[in-house]
């Protein structure tokens, strides 16, 4: 499961540099395990970022309270500016 989930993750990474570098964009991809706002503040911290660029689902209600919410946590706690996109709807 542990290695789906891994290659799940370099293929959105590697379409995620693509759209970067055609837009003339330097992108740095990096893949960590751990909790995942935790994770990325460490990332902003001891890379030196200045910004974060984080992805939502758009949950509401029941939904983010079970799953809680990434980009929320990021946006609260981040020392740099954070720029949420909202991820296409699916069924």
């Amino acid at each position: 499961m542990l290695e789906a989930l891994r290659d799940e993750g370099q293929g959105a990474l590697r379409d995620v540099e693509a759209a970067g570098t055609q837009a003339g964009l330097t992108v740095v991809t990096e893949i960590a395990e751990g909790n995942p706002h935790e994770e990325i503040m460490t990332y902003v911290s001891e890379h030196g970022i200045d910004m974060v660029i984080v992805g939502t689902h758009g949950r509401t209600g029941i939904d983010r309270v079970v799953m809680g919410s990434v980009g929320e946590r990021v946006v609260r706690r981040s020392p740099v500016p954070v720029l949420t996109v909202r991820g296409e709807e699916r069924d």
